[in-house]
């Protein structure tokens, strides 16, 4: 791999303009100074050199004159490789380098203290343990993929379950909600505190409140947690903490 020091002490750019390299030596200086800034300004002086030299006479009949135009042609190459050198500063001044600039810190967005208090921690299920209290099979296959936080296959499951089930609807509500389906999750949830059901109602209440405040429904998602904590269950502590972010400071 050709390097900046090789060019420099083996004079490989005039050589390479001369057309002195070996194949293996010009392929390999190629590749190097297409990505190097400096050894192509390097190759740049020795074309413009070349092309300075070309250009002066080299024979002129009066043999005086011949000493005069070797003077010119010496300070015309040196004129040249000025001007060239001139050029190359100008060039580097109006090209961008090829170093990588440093970028600017972006601070992170701030996340929505709404979208925080509406995440979601799904509610443990148990199979009843009761003698002879074996789950229609929908249910039971939906509780199984809802185990396995396969929320999607859980609804497809628990959608075909009976409705009537208190269930039924808490999950498929929750699933909703852990789908990021608010308005899904409502409509099942609500469902859930109309059956009634006493082992139900306080977590549907809960999750409810949930949905709303995903909806940024703050108001209505707090008469949901009011009505969680007037039952004093399970969720009464947790409901009662999100009541008091939601409440106006």
């Amino acid at each position: 791999m050709i390097t900046c020091e090789q060019t420099t002490t083996s004079d490989l750019a005039a050589r390479y303009v001369a057309g002195q390299l070996d194949p293996q030596e010009r392929n390999s200086f190629e590749e190097h100074y297409f990505d190097c800034a400096r050894c192509f300004d390097e190759v740049q002086l020795q074309l413009s050199l070349q092309s300075a030299m070309k250009s002066a006479p080299v024979e002129l009949r009066n043999p005086a004159a011949k000493k005069h135009v070797k003077t010119w042609v010496a300070w015309s190459a040196i004129a040249a490789t000025v001007v060239v050198m001139a050029s190359i500063g100008f060039w580097r001044l109006r090209i961008p380098s090829r170093a990588p600039q440093p970028v600017a810190a972006v601070a992170p967005a701030q996340p929505d203290p709404l979208e925080l208090l509406a995440r979601v921690e799904p509610p443990p299920y148990q199979t009843p343990a009761l003698r002879g209290a074996s789950p229609e099979p929908h249910f039971r296959s939906g509780m199984d993929q809802y185990r396995q936080a396969n929320y999607a296959a859980a609804i497809d499951e628990l959608s075909q379950a009976d409705p009537r089930s208190p269930d039924v609807q808490f999950f498929l509500g929750v699933s909703y909600l852990l789908r990021n389906d608010a308005d899904a999750a409502v409509s099942h949830l609500r469902a859930t505190i109309a059956l009634g059901d006493s082992l139900d109602v306080e977590p549907a209440h809960f999750y409810l409140a949930k949905a709303f405040v995903k909806r940024k429904d703050t108001a209505s998602a707090m008469k949901e947690l009011e009505a969680a904590v007037a039952i004093h269950g399970d969720y009464e502590k947790r409901s009662q903490e999100l009541l008091d972010h939601l409440r106006p400071r």
